[in-house]
């Protein structure tokens, strides 16, 4: 069963490391944990509504009357209030926003995946261009060589000028490809800062220039559709998101039910303030408000949360079709690139061994040198076409992880499970 945090898959304590770094700096993701901690606190504000409120008040009125006299009265004490829950309204309402809150954790969670994904892609891209900038070095040595021979029988006339000058325009060619090379390099290299929370500029990036890419580990068990459903947090976002809707369905119909209110009050009230205090009354009230006529506006309300809750139900239908097409996908992607790179190192042998006949034909006289240049040219572009080719197979496996992996605890995660309670449905 791959784990959850699929990279590990691939044994490298570079991208170990890398990733880490990222999941505790990245700011993107530290907004999402925003987004996640703002919903819990809303969570929480709606469970208020179950309890009672009490709160501590104090008053002063002048009356006039016709005749310009006045009056003062003060008043001072606590007050009670509370609405009596009895169709489930308030818990409807409450279970929602929990619901919401869990699917807000579940978007974060979804967050840290795609971050951490992003980070194995621009790793193995910066493989795969240090690959072929140490390629390009070792082409442009190869051409400078054929160059330097070229030119000791140019001297014996044995060689024409204009072939001369066909080499070293393939030189300048490859020369051409190391400043596109070395320029994506930085490209990835400030990306990777990015990602990790850093400013690109003077960034002191710690990278093994020499490493190979990685070995693409034996392919893992993609389980059953339903394990799937329930691995993928972005998938059991949109479920949470079905049942948050049913809730707030559930809170607009109870909505139409009458209302129970009970409220109590111990105040002090008197005409002067020094008086204040010396009398108190004690006030205990029930109210009843049952809707008669408002306009349609709670039937309407009703008929808004069912449009939303049927549009979450094909939220959720075409999230889980995207997941089943992802992990197609990716199958079929890395199953045809394998294929690719096989060929291509068929096609890299023969290619070599083509240029090695043609070279030899050359210096004896039997072929052209527009023959040999032609297999030098697609011998060095096969060459840094199976870099690419191999570089994406792993792309191809990184994205099927992608697709099956569930999602991991993040650092902030734990240090919070060790500070506070989750939210949780009663």
């Amino acid at each position: 069963m791959l784990s959850e945090r699929w990279w590990v898959a691939f044994d490298d304590d570079e991208l170990n490391d890398h990733i880490a770094s990222a999941l505790d700096n990245n700011f993107t993701l530290a907004a999402s944990w925003d987004r996640l901690s703002a919903a819990k606190a809303l969570a929480k504000r709606q469970s208020a509504d179950l309890y009672p409120r009490l709160n501590l008040g104090g008053d002063t009125t002048r009356t006039y009357d016709d005749d310009g006299d006045k009056s003062d009265s003060f008043s001072f004490g606590p007050a009670a209030s509370y609405e009596i829950d009895l169709w489930g309204r308030i818990r409807a309402s409450r279970d929602a926003e929990d619901l919401r809150a869990l699917a807000s954790e579940e978007d974060y969670r979804t967050a840290a995946l795609s971050l951490s994904g992003n980070i194995a892609i621009t790793w193995v891209r910066l493989i795969e261009a240090n690959k072929q900038h140490g390629l390009l070095k070792n082409q442009i040595d190869t051409n400078e060589k054929v160059l330097e021979i070229l030119s000791a029988r140019f001297d014996t006339g044995q060689v024409r000028s204009e072939d001369i000058l066909r080499q070293q325009l393939l030189i300048e060619a490859v020369k051409e490809e190391i400043i596109d090379v070395e320029t994506n390099i930085e490209i990835l290299q400030n990306q990777m800062a990015v990602l990790k929370g850093n400013a690109p500029q003077g960034y002191d990036f710690v990278f093994a220039k020499d490493k190979d890419l990685p070995v693409i580990p034996a392919m893992p068990d993609t389980g059953v559709p339903s394990d799937l459903l329930n691995r993928r947090p972005d998938i059991r976002a949109a479920l949470l998101g079905i049942e948050a809707a049913d809730k707030d369905l559930a809170a607009a119909v109870r909505n139409q039910y009458p209302n129970i209110t009970l409220s109590a009050s111990y105040l002090s009230e008197a005409a002067t303030a020094g008086a204040l205090f010396s009398n108190w009354v004690t006030t205990l009230a029930g109210g009843f408000i049952a809707p008669i006529i408002d306009g349609g506006q709670r039937r309407a309300e009703i008929k808004r949360n069912e449009a939303l809750r049927s549009e979450r139900v094909n939220i959720y239908a075409q999230s889980v079709l995207e997941a089943f097409q992802d992990v197609e996908n990716a199958l079929t992607q890395e199953n045809k690139q394998s294929e690719r790179v096989e060929n291509l190192e068929y096609r890299h042998k023969l290619a070599k061994d083509t240029y090695d006949l043609t070279k030899i034909g050359y210096f004896n006289g039997a072929s052209a040198f527009i023959d040999v240049l032609s297999a030098q040219t697609e011998l060095q572009d096969i060459e840094r076409d199976l870099i690419t080719a191999r570089r994406l197979l792993v792309e191809f496996r990184i994205a099927l992880y992608r697709a099956i992996a569930g999602g991991f605890k993040t650092p902030r995660e734990h240090y919070q499970d060790t500070q506070t309670n989750v939210v949780r449905i009663d």
